[in-house]
C-alpha cells in the first residue's frame, strides 16, 4: 500500500503558531503603550520647561534693571512677591521718577505689573496685569554680599518651580517637574 504523505498543517501546530503569534503581538503593543507614554512625558517636561524659562527670563531681565542704593534699595521681597524699582526716565540722581514693579502670586498665576509702591499688590487701578503663567513655587530674595566690605555685591535670587498641572504633585511622566534658580547682579547699585 503506497500512502502519499500529507503536507496539511495539524490543529496542534495551528494553535502553537496562534499562541506564538500572539505573544509576540502583546510584546509589540507593550513596547508601543510604553513609547507614548515616554514620548507624552518628554513633550510635558519640554513644555514645562520652555514656559519656566520665559518666565525666569522675564523676571531676569526685569531685575537687572532695578534701581537703588545702599540706603534705599529700590527692591522689596516678600514670601512671595517681589517689588522692584527702575529707572524708566533715565535720571540716575532722582528717584522720585521712577517706577515701581510687582510679581506675585493670585492662585497658581504669577503676576507682573506696574504699581504705586513697593507694598502694594497688583491690580487692575495700578496699571496692566500680566498673566506670566501658572508656577508651583515662586521664592525671591534680595541680597547684599557683604562679604567684602570694600567691594559690596548686591543681587536678587530668584527660585521657581514648575510643573505641568501645578495643583497636582510631581509625577516623572504624567507630571513632570521643573525648578529654575538664578541670581541676577545688580550692576546699576551704588555703594
Amino acid at each position: 500500500m503506497n500512502h502519499k504523505q500529507k503536507t496539511a498543517l495539524t490543529l496542534i501546530e495551528l494553535l502553537v503558531a496562534t499562541i506564538i503569534l500572539g505573544i509576540i503581538m502583546l510584546g509589540i503593543a507593550g513596547i508601543d503603550i510604553a513609547m507614548r507614554q515616554s514620548s507624552t512625558g518628554a513633550s510635558r517636561n519640554a513644555l514645562v520647561a520652555m514656559q519656566t524659562s520665559a518666565i525666569m527670563l522675564h523676571m531676569t531681565k526685569n531685575a537687572a534693571q532695578a534701581h537703588g542704593n545702599a540706603t534705599d534699595p529700590g527692591i522689596a521681597v516678600a514670601a512671595s512677591a517681589l517689588w522692584l524699582r527702575q529707572d524708566t526716565a533715565q535720571t540716575p540722581d532722582n528717584p522720585a521718577d521712577d517706577e515701581w514693579f510687582c510679581y506675585d502670586i493670585n492662585g497658581s498665576q504669577l503676576r507682573f505689573c506696574p504699581v504705586a509702591n513697593a507694598s502694594s499688590g497688583c491690580n487692575a487701578a495700578t496699571g496692566p496685569i500680566t498673566n506670566l503663567g501658572a508656577i508651583a513655587t515662586f521664592e525671591p530674595d534680595f541680597i547684599i554680599d557683604d562679604s567684602n566690605p570694600a567691594d559690596l555685591h548686591a543681587y536678587v535670587s530668584l527660585r521657581l518651580v514648575n510643573r505641568f498641572d501645578v495643583t497636582a504633585s510631581d509625577d516623572t511622566f504624567a507630571n513632570p517637574e521643573f525648578e529654575l534658580t538664578t541670581h541676577v547682579n545688580l550692576p546699576s547699585y551704588s555703594y
